[in-house]
């Protein structure tokens, strides 16, 4: 009987083992080595001497298979649940077959069966409701499994009052509205939502929104909403820590941006807000105005996504969030001017992405509005990426520069910054005016990199500015410049950037002008300089040459 009891155990660790080992996550391929050390490790007879001299044999601590406690045989045999719903009823009847102990502890154990599940037939899922008595059931269900979503709903609705996660995959909107009827009842166990209508989104405009969450649902922490037409005006849960409405390329109406920032107000348990409208209709600016409202503070909140259309209520709702405690933003305006903004903390990088019309690329980068959203005291050692380039544009497109003003302007209200690593591509397609602008803005760029620019902005880096009536640096924090692939003239920076450790040289109409302005630069890096002939390389050396005892790091390519 051990024998056979061993062989089926061991048939249950192979299954979940070869499940875990196609799993993405870690702690599944983790668990593959604590199976094998657990259950296949010999048990090899020891020697001990006692006190008396006398010798006795004893075994090490791993048990028989006979010998393990229920509760351990219970965990094993639901880990193939998560894994693999189709076999799972069929599994557990298997391992009922094994021995009278393993039948009872199946059949006995009502947190084995529930799980309620389109894939299983009514008599099961019947059977499975009965066996889990009163614990709390897991439900799910996607169309073309052999059920009737309706009649699904409905079937599961009979334990409603034991749902405690429900996952959907609808394309019938009656299905929606039987869920909606019964949710809005009570589901008072409920902690997980997910309803997914990609194919009820495909076929038609949906233009009757459902008030999903009216209801008794106090335990719920997460709902992800994918192209479901829900009311906006919703009255979401104080205790909800997860919320995803994604996908709404179809759904009307869609929300104001007074909706959705109410929306974020009715959730101050929030950690991860996901929402997505990049639909054909901007988002509707309505009622009062963000100096009439007051901000929503949500000091749990660690990922933030809004994907929206119109850039009035994008800037009516990005100041509208206060969450000292976030760390990811990713925040997208999509429209005939879109701005992207995205912001991952371990190294705090921040790039918005403008585009003009129907030109895919361009982008100029900010750290402000990630000051001001994150409202975080940021230490010295943290560093902002910051990267303006301006490839995919034509000489005469306009720049949407309003919006870059707005978002340098919100930016400046949460000084001082942090440190700031700066890459400029191509400014020559920029406005100069309004390109010197924002470099002076961002006085806190400790490493430059200019990518194929002109001499303008060398001669910004290299002439002071008089400031309340003392000259400085544009950029009096430079530590570290880097030139790839700029033009034979650009390497004249090198020759007049040698002095300014000492103090600044610059030229004033021909004329020679000497400060005693030093400045912090410590490093260059230059690269890919093909295109400089043999004058230009004779200036290239001079510099090195002037520059001494400066740290170097060079790399020309022919």
């Amino acid at each position: 009987m051990h024998e056979r009891i061993g062989q089926a155990l061991a048939w249950l660790v192979a299954r979940v083992q070869n499940l875990c080992l196609a799993s993405d996550s870690p702690n599944d391929r983790e668990g593959v080595h604590d199976l094998q050390s657990s259950y296949e490790t010999p048990i090899q007879p020891t020697q001990h001497r006692t006190t008396d001299m006398t010798t006795y044999t004893c075994f090490n601590s791993s048990a028989p298979i006979h010998r393990l406690p229920n509760e351990l045989l219970v965990r094993i045999f639901s880990l193939t649940s998560p894994f693999g719903f189709d076999d799972y009823l069929k599994d557990l009847v298997r391992v009922a077959l094994v021995s009278k102990h393993w039948n009872k502890i199946v059949f006995e154990t009502p947190s084995l069966w529930t799980h309620i599940s389109s894939k299983y037939s009514r008599h099961e899922n019947r059977a499975a409701m009965i066996r889990s008595g009163r614990s709390p059931l897991r439900v799910d269900y996607s169309d073309g499994d052999g059920w009737d979503g309706a009649a699904f709903i409905f079937f599961a609705g009979l334990e409603a009052h034991r749902w405690q996660s429900v996952d959907l995959y609808v394309t019938d909107f009656n299905t929606l509205r039987i869920l909606h009827k019964i949710v809005i009842l009570s589901v008072p166990l409920l902690e997980e939502l997910k309803v997914v209508c990609y194919g009820l989104a495909r076929e038609m405009r949906v233009e009757e929104s459902i008030d999903m969450f009216g209801g008794g649902a106090d335990r719920l922490r997460r709902i992800e909403l994918i192209g479901f037409p829900m009311s906006w005006s919703s009255q979401l849960l104080s205790r909800l820590e997860t919320l995803k409405i994604l996908g709404y390329l179809y759904v009307y109406p869609g929300p104001s941006a007074s909706q959705i920032t109410d929306m974020l107000h009715r959730c101050p348990k929030l950690r991860i807000f996901e929402l997505e409208y990049p639909g054909t209709e901007e988002i509707r600016v309505t009622g009062d105005t963000l100096s009439e409202r007051e901000a929503a503070f949500l000091p749990n909140l660690i990922s933030f996504k809004l994907d929206i259309n119109g850039t009035e209520a994008f800037r009516q709702i990005i100041p509208s969030v206060r969450a000292p405690s976030c760390t990811q933003y990713n925040l997208r305006c999509s429209g005939s001017k879109s701005n992207i903004f995205s912001v991952e903390t371990d190294h705090f990088t921040a790039v918005l992405l403008s585009t003009v019309q129907s030109v895919p690329e361009i982008s100029l980068m900010l750290t402000a509005v990630s000051l001001q959203l994150t409202g975080r005291d940021h230490q010295s050692n943290t560093f902002i990426n910051i990267e303006l380039s301006h490839d995919m544009f034509s000489p005469g497109r306009s720049m949407p520069w309003e919006d870059l003003v707005w978002l340098l302007e919100h930016c400046t209200e949460s000084a001082p910054w942090p440190p700031i690593d700066t890459k400029i591509y191509c400014l020559d397609l920029f406005p100069f005016v309004e390109s010197a602008d924002i470099l002076r803005r961002m006085s806190s760029i400790v490493k430059l990199t200019l990518i194929s620019n002109s001499d303008m902005y060398i001669t910004l880096l290299t002439h002071p500015i008089l400031n309340n009536g003392t000259y400085e640096w544009v950029l009096p924090n430079l530590r570290e410049l880097s030139l790839q692939d700029c033009r034979e003239n650009s390497l004249k920076l090198l020759v007049e950037l040698s002095g300014m450790r000492q103090g600044g040289v610059y030229r004033d109409q021909g004329e020679v002008v000497r400060l005693a302005l030093p400045t912090k630069l410590e490093k260059f890096h230059v690269e890919m300089m093909s295109s400089i002939g043999t004058p230009g390389m004779g200036s290239f050396y001079t510099a090195i040459r002037e520059l001494k005892g400066e740290s170097w790091d060079g790399n020309m390519l022919d």
